[in-house]
């Protein structure tokens, strides 16, 4: 009858806990959110979107240096010296 009893009690209080939570703390809105008229309302914001935009493209394995050198170096229309710090050594040899 104990068992029976702490088991009642038990799923009584769990049920309660799950019919009596609040809802509103869960639905909060970003801080770091920003509408389309806040951030490119103004010069500085449709500036700071285009930096923001063309910023991975300065990367080396972007237009820096990668993305247009390894399709030269599969296409055998580079060569690796003796010189070369084995950089581009996998894409000669297609052992990607």
């Amino acid at each position: 009858m104990k068992k029976i009893l702490y088991k009642l009690s038990a799923t009584t209080i769990a049920v309660l806990f799950t019919i009596t939570s609040c809802t509103d703390q869960l639905e909060q809105n970003d801080p770091q959110a920003l509408s389309t008229t806040e951030a490119l309302g103004t010069f500085d914001g449709l500036v700071t979107a285009l930096h923001g935009a063309y910023d991975g493209l300065q990367r080396l394995s972007w237009y820096g240096r990668d993305f247009l050198v390894i399709p030269e170096v599969g296409a055998d229309n580079v060569y690796i010296s003796i010189d070369n710090s084995n950089r581009f050594l996998q894409n000669w040899n297609y052992q990607l």
